[in-house]
């Protein structure tokens, strides 16, 4: 009789649990935001990301995505890892860069900075940038970025 009422005690504790499981939603919670003024327009985020890309260098890239799809601003920050503090944009040593495209045309950050206020290894990023293209373009705004591999 012990054994019948363990086995049912469990048979509903699993029973219970995998009622409690909620399917994960279709559609994404938080996708990270990122707002700016780029290139005289207003640029607000459908999604950013930030992603790592292990090559000869450490580069970790965060990308918004424009509400469009077609408008993108991306920043990319050469290290092991990434820290709050300032990173300078300079094209000329092509350690940190930054990019605005606009249906498949591209501009290079010649100078600028981004300033990571924040940083959870793995999970988040947030901070604001400013540059200026090889085409005298301005960009500037803010990001909270979530790590996505």
């Amino acid at each position: 009789m012990k054994k019948i009422f363990s086995f049912g005690t469990l048979a509903l504790i699993v029973t219970i649990l995998v009622a409690a499981c909620k399917k994960a939603p279709d559609h994404l919670i938080d996708a990270g935001s990122m707002t700016a003024n780029a290139g005289g327009a207003s640029f607000n985020s459908a999604t950013c990301y930030e992603n790592f890309v292990l090559s000869n260098t450490n580069d970790f890239y965060i990308k918004g995505t424009g509400t469009d799809g077609n408008t993108f601003i991306v920043l990319r920050l050469r290290g092991t890892r990434i820290y709050p503090g300032d990173y300078l944009i300079d094209i000329a040593d092509s350690i940190n860069g930054a990019w605005y495209i606009q249906h498949g045309t591209s501009w290079q950050a010649r100078t600028g900075k981004v300033t990571v206020t924040y940083d959870s290894a793995g999970v988040a990023t947030s901070g604001s940038f400013n540059f200026t293209t090889i085409h005298e373009s301005n960009a500037s705004g803010s990001f909270r970025a979530l790590y996505r591999q």
